[in-house]
C-alpha cells in the first residue's frame, strides 16, 4: 500500500480489503496507477475502470458497500452545523426547512419520515468536471457520505438511497436518508 500514493485510490482499497483478498482489492484499485494529482481525464479513466472491474468482480450489494465504504468523510467540525440545526428543529420538516436557508448547494425536503437531498448537480470533486456518464456503481460512494453525515446528525443507523443522479443520466442527483 506504500506505493498508493491517491487518496481516493487508497480508501477504495482499504475498503476492498473489507470484502475480498489482498491481491484482489491491489489489482482492482491500482489497475491503473493515479498519481497523487491527476488531471481530471486520468480521474475519469479511473473512474470507468474501476467501475467496470467492481461490476464485473461483484454483484450490486457487494459493489453499494464497497463503494459506500470509501467514500470522502467530512471532518466533525465541518458537519456540526448541520447538527445544532437539527437538535434545533421541531421535526423534520422543521429541520429540512432550515437547511434549506444554510446555503449548503442542495435542496431538502421531506416525505413519509424519510429526509430527501437534491443537488442540482454533481459534486463528486472526483468526476464533477467532464459532462460524460458512469455505471450507478460510482455513485454509490455519495451514498456512504450522505449515511455518514447523516447518521452523525440523527444519531442513529440509516439507510441511503439513490434516487437519481447526473453521472447516469438524471437531471439532478437525489438521494434519499432513512431509519432502517
Amino acid at each position: 500500500m506504500e506505493d498508493i500514493k491517491n487518496t481516493q485510490v487508497k480508501r477504495l482499497y482499504v475498503s476492498l480489503l473489507n470484502h475480498t483478498d489482498e491481491k484482489t482489492a491491489y489489482d482492482i484499485a491500482c489497475g491503473i496507477k493515479l498519481p497523487k494529482n491527476p488531471s481530471d481525464k486520468k480521474k475519469f479513466e479511473w473512474a470507468e475502470d474501476i467501475c467496470s472491474k467492481l461490476d464485473n468482480s461483484f454483484d450490486n450489494e457487494k459493489v453499494k458497500q464497497i463503494c459506500m465504504g470509501c467514500c470522502c468523510k467530512p471532518p466533525l467540525e465541518k458537519i456540526k452545523g448541520l447538527k445544532e440545526a437539527y437538535n434545533k428543529s421541531k421535526n423534520l420538516n422543521d429541520y429540512a426547512e432550515k437547511l434549506n436557508t444554510m446555503n449548503l448547494g442542495a435542496s431538502f425536503w421531506c416525505d413519509n419520515d424519510a429526509l430527501f437531498i437534491s443537488y442540482p448537480v454533481c459534486y463528486c470533486s472526483f468526476v464533477r468536471k467532464t459532462d460524460r456518464l458512469l455505471p450507478v456503481s460510482w455513485c454509490y460512494c455519495t451514498l456512504g457520505h450522505a449515511k455518514y453525515v447523516y447518521e452523525y446528525v440523527f444519531e442513529c443507523e440509516l439507510v441511503a438511497e439513490l434516487i437519481e443522479s447526473i453521472k447516469t443520466g438524471g437531471t439532478r442527483c437525489v438521494i434519499k436518508i432513512s431509519k432502517g
